[in-house]
């Protein structure tokens, strides 16, 4: 029985958003946290509470996300057959291309149609205002059809009466499909659960046992179980109530006693009945019915199931093991893990391998079949660890490598040759970083013994350390494993130096040759790993070095990877990129599409590639489709994995460059979300900042939530340069309140600090708001010698994009010097620019730069007319500091062209006729023409307004801007104007 204590806070948000549904709204809440801490309790509690609702339950299980449209189907069931579409009715009997995005876009559109109207088109009479209430318990669980439409339907049901609670695990959001996840981003509320205080589990304490306890007892409850409910309910029914209450500073005894009840209840059951409850245990938390029968070897004698039920009833009446039905059949399920894990660990060596002997043949799959086979072998086992190690290189190939570190591990232990052992050990640990959990891999490299292979040990820890941000041991211990790669051997014969290549290269040749010969992986890791370090320091020549090596080291390794994980492409290319080796980029960008038919990692990484050389050239909008692509193939069985993670990163940064800032925050955040949840600090940083670019600009005081974490990871690592992300977030933040001496102190640090190329890395572009806000400081020469490099490296490189950016930052300084001329030049040369590519952001910062100093100059219609356009893109990307500031400069603008007041007409004369051109007035805008037309006839400001879809403010300043521009004063001049035409 599920005791809910507690949540009161909890239980009034679901009510306030309950009654936000009642007016018309969709409601949408996601409760997290870790198992066992009460999400599914709450949301029963909350549901239980309802009177009026409608509602429709659903529960994912992790045994059937292969089962396309499972959940969905729950739903369904739940529906009025008369308001089941025929798309809906049919789901059982779909199979193949159930998965596709199109089934599940029709699937998720007739869900909302069968849903509009919230819980009133679903009741039988009743209220008007019913709300349908939909709930889906483990939704990361759920089949990915389901997600997807589930997501569909949602979008659909924005207007209707429908509250929609989600429960899972903390830390799942990046198992889900990316549209529902981008849904719930968007627009959910999340309540994330965390463990009870002392005075709850008193409570809990008087509800499961009728007993009071202590406030210290209570304490000591709390301090064992960290407040997690299961847990804490476990204790209380274990644990003899002496103990509970006593009052001693002592922790609380460990659940002992739990394994004894459960045993009792075992041994309480019929001799059938305790095989398959043991049989159970082996197969797994959830297993079938059929397969735990087999094992417990209960033949079917009557033939028609009973004597498996017979065997199943007792475990089912003593509360050991619970029924589900399923679309795979008859399932079942221990009724707690700590029940299972009672049964099985109290199985003796002997008859538990020989349980996993039997059970791998018997189960399907053959990664369960690896698994018990594994279980059943305590010794070392040379054909079992190949197996495995052919199972590893099986699933590196589709690029899931949480499953290859599982396996090599396994393998390693089952090895009895240690080199092979220690090599197997090694690749199992870089496969685990690989898939983004390095927790992992730190605990299983505390739990072994030294290494003998000196290079594969200095070459772990060294990157363990990378991960965890310590840039300083992880340099120090890689360079020990290439020392040790690269030592002569005893009795070696000296290798003869190229004379075709610079000393320092046919040095470098040499010792790859020599390592390589050595150990052909470790060479081509130990080089990669090398090269990483060499741009955390903003070294890049010294990261192309290393790319060099690396890529020299696998050429001689016979041209691939060998299965091992490896991003040394997506590496070297922007080491080259950021060194200004252009040649050699677009070399890498070519070479790499030849190993993307290797697997569907190999895909990801080439399509990685390509998105990321596609802006380097400026093919914005190409580099948008092809990362997008990337993002999509990041497989989700690893979804922490740095190569999705970092696809998703430049993704973002890629669509706030094209104004698609939503998206960018939505893929940032995701990213960000998995990088600091797996500990990945050094590529946290690149999310975060990428999502406090746009942020900034909307929203500082939200972006300066995220700044403090960026500053609490700089805190965190050691070596590299992470001050820098620090420097560029807070400088966004201060640029957007338009604080240029802020932003010059945080910017002052890269003068002092500064990397080897003065274009790269383009997502920190220092230079160009540094030079900006020195110009409008006042400190031009300054600004000058900031801005001069960059401008030059980006005419050599052919960056016209980057170069558009350099503009901004040369027309403040133009301005600032006095030379007009220079900074028009400027202007209509940047402006130039952006024929061929969309930069929406970047050409307003531009415009509102030169707006302003066109003001100051009082070139008065200039300055409007820029400003308006400026003023428009801030609006469409919301922009709301930026369209603040662009807006005070506008209307100062607009009040002094109202005060130029031209000479009084004599009594005799007659207006100038204006030319006219189709659809407007030559010398006017095609805004400005509008505006004059509806004045000219006689409308006043505020139905101008209505008509254009504008504010009166903005009418005010374009009439003032056509009074300026045709000599005018009144409506009545304007009128005879456009008459006389």
């Amino acid at each position: 029985m599920n005791h809910l204590v507690g949540r009161d806070r909890e239980l009034a948000v679901l009510a306030a958003l309950l009654a936000e549904t009642r007016t018309g709204r969709l409601g949408l809440v996601v409760i997290d946290g870790d198992a066992g801490i009460g999400k599914t309790a709450l949301a029963r509690r909350f549901v239980a509470g309802l009177s009026e609702e409608v509602t429709l339950l659903a529960g994912a299980d992790e045994a059937e996300r292969s089962v396309p449209f499972g959940v969905i189907e729950q739903f369904v069931a739940g529906i009025p057959p008369e308001r089941v579409p025929p798309s809906l009715a049919g789901l059982a009997g779909l199979s193949r291309g159930a998965e596709s995005f199109q089934a599940s876009a029709r699937v998720g559109a007739a869900l909302a149609a069968a849903l509009a109207d919230g819980g009133a088109a679903l009741a039988n009479g009743g209220a008007a205002d019913r709300v349908l209430v939909l709930v889906v318990d483990d939704v990361a669980w759920a089949d990915v059809a389901s997600q997807r439409a589930l997501a569909f339907a949602l979008r659909r049901l924005r207007r209707e009466k429908v509250l929609c609670l989600l429960t899972m695990r903390s830390g799942q959001s990046a198992a889900l499909a990316d549209g529902l996840r981008r849904v719930l981003v968007d627009s959910a509320v999340w309540l994330r659960l965390s463990g009870l205080p002392a005075v709850d589990l008193g409570h809990l304490c008087r509800a499961v046992r009728a007993v009071p306890l202590s406030a210290r007892a209570a304490e000591r409850l709390q301090e064992a179980t960290v407040g997690n409910p299961l847990h804490a309910r476990a204790l209380l029914e274990e644990l003899p109530e002496d103990v509970l209450r006593a009052d001693d500073d002592g922790p609380l005894p460990a659940p002992r006693s739990f394994g004894l009840v459960v045993l009792a209840r075992l041994t309480s059951c019929p001799e059938p009945t305790r095989r398959l409850v043991v049989a159970a245990s082996v197969l797994g938390q959830v297993c079938s019915l059929a397969a735990a029968l087999r094992l417990a070897e209960i033949d079917d004698v009557s033939g028609d199931g009973a004597d498996g039920l017979a065997a199943l009833e007792p475990a089912v009446a003593s509360g050991l093991l619970a029924e589900r039905h399923g679309p795979l059949g008859r399932r079942i399920a221990f009724a707690h893990p700590l029940i299972r894990a009672a049964v099985y660990h109290d199985l003796g060596p002997i008859r538990r391998c020989a349980l996993h002997r039997g059970a791998a043949d018997i189960v399907d799959d053959p990664r369960d079949t690896l698994r018990h086979r594994v279980a059943a072998s305590p010794l070392t086992d040379d054909a079992l660890a190949g197996d495995l190690v052919e199972a590893a290189g099986q699933e590196a190939s589709r690029g899931r490598w949480a499953a290859v570190g599982d396996l090599l591990l396994d393998a390693a232990r089952l090895t009895s040759h240690r080199p092979t052992r220690e090599r197997r050990f090694v690749d199992a640990l870089d496969a685990t970083l690989h898939a983004g959990d390095a927790a992992r891999a730190v605990a299983q490299l505390e739990d072994t013994e030294p290494l003998a292979d000196g290079a594969r040990y200095h070459y772990l820890h060294g990157r363990l350390a990378l991960v965890r941000g310590d840039y300083v041991a992880g340099e120090a211990r890689l360079l020990r494993a290439w020392a040790e790669l690269t030592a002569p051997r005893a009795g070696s014969r000296p290798q003869v130096r190229s004379r075709s290549l610079p000393q320092a290269e046919s040095s470098d040749a040499t010792d790859v040759r020599t390592a390589t010969a050595r150990d052909p992986a470790m060479a081509s890791a130990v080089c990669e790993a090398l090269l990483i370090v060499g741009l955390s320091y903003g070294s890049f020549r010294s990261g192309a070095s290393w790319a060099r090596r690396a890529l020299l080291a696998r050429q001689l390794a016979g041209g691939s990877s060998g299965g091992q994980p490896s991003s040394l492409p997506y590496l070297a290319l922007t080491a080259y990129l950021w060194s200004g080796r252009l040649a050699d980029a677009r070399a890498v960008a070519e070479s790499v599409e030849r190993d993307a038919a290797a697997g569907e990692h190999q895909r990801e990484l080439a399509l990685l590639v390509r998105g990321v050389y596609k802006a380097s050239t400026d093919e914005m909008a190409q580099a948008r489709t092809i990362l997008r692509a990337a993002a999509e193939a990041h497989n989700g069985d690893d979804p922490a994995a740095p190569v999705g993670l970092v696809a998703l990163a430049h993704l973002a940064l890629v669509e706030f460059c094209l104004g698609d800032w939503d998206d960018a925050l939505a893929h940032a955040e995701t990213a960000a979300a998995a990088a600091v949840e797996t500990g990945q600090a050094w590529l946290a940083l690149w999310c975060l900042l990428a999502m406090i670019q746009p942020l900034a600009a909307r929203d500082p005081e939200a972006a300066g939530v995220h700044v403090a974490r960026v500053e609490h990871l700089r805190v965190a690592l050691t070596g590299g340069r992470a001050e820098e992300f620090v420097r560029i977030a807070r400088a966004r933040v201060a640029h957007a309140l338009g604080a240029h001496t802020r932003v010059v102190d945080e910017l002052e640090w890269f003068v002092a600090h500064p990397a080897d190329d003065p274009v790269q890395p383009v997502s920190l572009p220092w230079r160009v708001f540094y030079a900006e806000s020195l110009a409008c400081v006042g400190r031009i020469d300054e600004a000058e010698k900031i801005l001069a490099p960059l401008e030059r490296s980006v005419s050599q490189r052919g960056m016209s994009l980057t170069g558009f950016a350099a503009a901004r930052a040369r027309v403040a300084i133009e301005w600032a010097s006095g030379r007009a001329g220079a900074a028009m030049g400027a202007y209509e040369r940047a402006v130039a620019t952006t024929l061929s590519v969309r930069l929406p952001f970047d050409r307003a910062l531009l415009d509102l730069t030169h707006g302003r100093f066109l003001s100051r100059a009082r070139r008065l219609g200039e300055a409007a007319q820029v400003l308006a356009s400026a003023r428009d893109i801030f609006a469409s990307l919301r922009a709301t500091p930026y369209l603040t500031s662009c807006e005070t400069a506008l209307a100062a603008c607009m009040d002094a062209m109202l005060r130029v007041r031209s000479p009084t007409p004599t009594p005799t004369s007659t207006p100038t006729p204006v030319l006219m051109l189709p659809g407007r007035v030559r010398g006017l805008t095609r805004r400005e023409s509008d505006v004059a037309r509806l004045a000219g006839d006689g409308l006043s400001n505020q139905k101008i307004a209505d008509e254009l879809v504008l504010s009166v403010r903005t009418v005010e300043y374009h009439l003032g801007n056509v009074y300026a521009k045709l000599g005018l004063r009144s409506r009545a001049q304007l009128a005879a104007v456009l008459n006389s035409r």
